[in-house]
């Protein structure tokens, strides 16, 4: 059995890399919050928790990955 946290940052168009990379970063360290919620915990007991961030700019998937825990 599988659980999932999803986080996805969208970028406008005109943000900058510098940007993009702030915001991904942000994205793990929300992921690990998370993760440590009480209620998550009681809720994924018997199973395997993923972290996925994503993030778009646009319509466009810029790029998607598993966050270790």
């Amino acid at each position: 059995n599988h659980s999932y946290i999803l986080e996805l940052k969208y970028l406008k168009a005109g943000d900058t890399d510098a940007t993009a990379d702030s915001q991904w970063q942000e994205a793990e360290e929300q992921l690990h919050r998370y993760a440590t919620d009480r209620i998550v915990g009681q809720s994924t007991t018997d199973t395997e928790l993923h972290l996925i961030r994503m993030q778009m700019r646009t319509t466009e998937l810029l790029r998607i990955d598993e966050v270790a825990k």
